[in-house]
């Protein structure tokens, strides 16, 4: 499909409209999953805290424990951002069909089946930037092309990425591999519109109450792009 302005256009009304029309569910959903990933990042601070206290074999018994309580709690936060995210997407799809957002929806991925689906789906996308984080830092050994080659493979991946945890949500009957290759797939041949309708909707976002207004936009834009594709979510 060739970039079609009038898309973004219609689609950054119909997000508006979406967002207005349940403003209050989606702010209150924006900011706990805010919380949630602030609460999962102590992780990282604790591990970093504890792996300084080790490596320069001090005795700072409280800090050793401030790392390990802010480890656990990240730990915490982890488990339950998967399930968060899922259910902030699935917000956003479900004020695009017209249909009346509750506060309680953010819980949508905390259910029996949907929970594991978000984990899954989040593992296999750590492993992914996993390995290109080891390729990034392989391709830094090279003078000059290789951060350049780094930020193109960034992009590439970030774009062949950027709706397939929609399609996930759309189609629960669906495993990962499908959203994933269904993704890809659509980007390959609307790459253009794709790595827009991505900037477009992390603009969207930085104000943390619109978060769902950025993912409503990225939403609608998949509808427009692909409208065979089923919302069963």
């Amino acid at each position: 499909m060739e970039f079609d302005f009038k898309i973004i256009e219609e689609s950054l009304k119909k997000a508006w409209q979406a967002f207005v029309d349940n403003i209050i569910a989606y702010i209150v959903a924006a900011i706990i999953f805010i919380i949630v990933a602030s609460v999962a990042s102590q992780f990282i601070t604790g591990v970093a805290l504890i792996w300084a206290v080790l490596s320069l074999s001090l005795s700072f018994a409280a800090s050793a424990i401030y790392g390990l309580v802010l480890a656990i709690i990240g730990i915490v936060g982890l488990i339950i951002l998967p399930p968060v995210a899922y259910g902030l997407y699935y917000m956003s799809l479900k004020g695009l069909r017209g249909e009346k957002v509750d506060i309680k929806d953010i819980m949508y991925g905390l259910n029996a089946k949907t929970i594991v689906r978000s984990w899954i789906y989040f593992i296999v996308l750590y492993a992914i930037m996993f390995v290109f984080a080891i390729i990034s830092a392989i391709l830094g050994f090279i003078p000059f092309l290789g951060g350049l080659i780094a930020l193109i493979l960034m992009i590439i991946v970030y774009t062949f990425l950027f709706f397939s945890l929609y399609i996930y949500v759309m189609t629960p009957n669906e495993n990962v591999v499908y959203a994933l290759k269904e993704g890809v797939e659509i980007a390959k041949k609307n790459f253009l519109m794709t790595f827009v309708a991505m900037i477009l909707s992390g603009i969207l976002c930085i104000l943390i109450v619109t978060i769902p207004l950025g993912l409503a936009f990225g939403g609608e834009i998949l509808k427009k792009i692909v409208p065979t594709l089923k919302d069963d979510s």
